[in-house]
């Protein structure tokens, strides 16, 4: 199970190396929670532009279980 854990964790991880940091994880902690406040940066950082949300939203979508990945490992 571990192994198998860490490929998808480093698939993941993999997407988030095209995107900048914080902005991307921020994004995808919004998706996951709804909570459009996670989208927030703190100057002189700007959030994600729709355009690049989208594209990181649908690459994230192409990958099965990120989301269950994300929300049953985070307690």
């Amino acid at each position: 199970e571990a192994e198998g854990l860490q490929m998808a964790l480093t698939t993941l991880r993999q997407v988030f190396d095209h995107y900048p940091t914080p902005q991307a994880p921020k994004e995808m902690l919004a998706q996951v929670t709804n909570l459009a406040c996670w989208r927030e940066v703190l100057p002189p950082l700007l959030p994600l532009p729709p355009q690049i949300s989208e594209e990181l939203s649908e690459r994230l979508d192409d990958l099965a279980s990120w989301r269950a990945l994300v929300v049953s490992h985070s307690a």
